[in-house]
């Protein structure tokens, strides 16, 4: 059986994923990004301030009854390796919270359900599982993702610009490329990139409504690298989440 310490931990590091590090809806009018009417902290150019985008983007999905957040994070190579499928689906008016984190090459799965204050945990590994629970209050801050594409949201990153939809909603789409833009929109220290591609949505609140990058670099030892992320946030003010099954009798 796993214990319920290796639970916490991996719930841990699954929220931290989701959390920080880490208007108008659009109505399909804006056929240009210059008539596009842009949430605080952006514009026609790019991401003309970081932080607020980040916040507006936490106080747009804080002013909805629910949403659902989806990503697919891999990771392969000498620094690390691993594939991760995340499912989060968020109900704000009733404070309530699924998340499912599951890591097909592993074999290995972690659920958590929360409301009323407990949140209850499923670990399955290696055929072996254990459900724990634990008081906790609900944190929307950390339940929204932004942490996985924050450092997209730089002023220094030299963004390409058009209108498109997601989700049925009007957004603008900023696009980058290039070692240069790397060096310029990611922490890499001692990193050397070798190839950099990345992209957000973002509609006219402040919603991200997907999010992408594919790094690929060489560490300090000459050795590759390769980061992908895959994000979207889907079914705004039309997510549902109920108990599963094996919180029952949690």
């Amino acid at each position: 059986m796993v214990s319920r310490s290796t639970i916490a931990v991996a719930l841990v590091v699954a929220l931290t994923m989701l959390g920080g590090c880490s208007g108008i809806l659009g109505d399909g009018s804006a056929s240009s990004p210059d008539e596009f009417d842009y949430a605080d902290g952006y514009d026609a150019d790019g991401i003309t301030d970081g932080e607020q985008a980040a916040e507006t983007y936490r106080q747009a999905l804080s002013n909805k009854s629910s949403y659902t957040v989806n990503y697919q994070q891999n990771l392969s190579g000498a620094d690390a390796t691993g594939n991760y499928d995340v499912v989060y689906r968020v109900d704000v008016d009733d404070e309530r919270a699924y998340q499912r984190v599951e890591m097909p090459d592993q074999d290995y799965e972690v659920e958590s359900f929360q409301e009323s204050g407990q949140r209850v945990v499923r670990e399955a590994s290696g055929g072996n599982e254990e459900i724990a629970t634990e008081d906790t209050g609900f944190d929307l801050a950390n339940l929204t993702g932004v942490g996985l594409f924050s450092q997209l949201l730089s002023a220094d990153a030299d963004y390409e610009t058009s209108v498109a939809e997601r989700d049925g909603t009007s957004v603008v789409v900023y696009e980058t490329s290039g070692n240069e833009s790397a060096s310029t929109v990611l922490d890499l220290g001692d990193r050397t990139p070798m190839s950099f591609s990345a992209s957000l949505a973002v509609d006219s609140e402040g919603i991200v409504r997907s999010a992408s990058y594919d790094l690929t670099y060489l560490n300090a030892n000459g050795q590759e690298q390769t980061i992908t992320l895959n994000f979207e946030v889907t079914a705004v003010d039309d997510t549902s989440v109920e108990r599963p099954d094996w919180a029952q009798d949690a």
